[in-house]
């Protein structure tokens, strides 16, 4: 498993940090109800990737809503996440100690999702682990979605890294695409995926359910 090349981390934030899809999932699925649409469970977990207007594109094809539509439900149902959530996000067991061990030994810590702004600060500081971070990657800092692979190139970028350098958490299959796609190694986190449900031709180097039984010096 040991790499060493790999200089820096960088990890998905929703399911990988914390295992909060179940949080998400409920919400969603009555956001797209009052939207008027049917698909929830396991089919619309499927979908839950990228950022919210293009999650609602593919539910709901192209024409359904404008951009500026899909845009005020994606923020809407972000909102109805932090208010009802607000207090119950916790990190992955043994999350706090392998960030803090990884800082100390002087690994660069990157963050890239297809989160808001708002999201981001609000499960960092939700779990006090902001602090941690030399890159924090957004929607509003990208002009692709997951699982085009500008949100971990950037990350990369701001982390003082190539892209070779990096090893990302990830914890769906559409962010080991990107990963790969990015040109570089994944760990998967399952918390929202089984292990079969991944495609092992991209560089997969581990699969584990959190972060107890392993150290930062494990991936290099």
């Amino acid at each position: 498993m040991a790499n060493r090349k790999i200089k820096g981390f960088i990890f998905d934030m929703d399911g990988t940090l914390t295992d909060n899809m179940n949080f998400h999932l409920p919400v969603w699925e009555r956001v797209v109800a009052e939207m008027g649409g049917t698909l929830s469970g396991e089919m619309l977990l499927k979908e839950l990737y990228g950022k919210n207007e293009d999650i609602i594109t593919r539910i709901f094809g192209a024409d359904k809503f404008t951009l500026e539509e899909a845009m005020y439900w994606g923020e809407f149902k972000e909102a109805k996440y932090r208010e009802v959530y607000k207090g119950k996000i916790k990190p992955l067991p043994g999350l706090l100690s392998f960030l803090e061990a990884a800082k100390n030994s002087g690994i660069k810590l990157g963050l890239g999702t297809a989160g808001t702004a708002e999201n981001i600060e609000f499960n960092l500081h939700e779990m006090n682990i902001g602090q941690y971070f030399d890159a924090k990657i957004g929607r509003e800092q990208v002009n692709f979605s997951k699982p085009h692979p500008e949100t971990f190139l950037i990350c990369a970028e701001q982390m003082g890294l190539e892209p070779e350098a990096c090893l990302v958490f990830e914890d769906v299959p559409k962010g080991v695409q990107t990963a790969t796609a990015a040109g570089m190694q994944s760990v998967v986190l399952t918390t929202t995926h089984q292990r079969e449900e991944f495609d092992m031709s991209h560089p997969i180097i581990h699969f584990m359910s959190d972060f107890a039984d392993c150290a930062p010096t494990d991936f290099l």
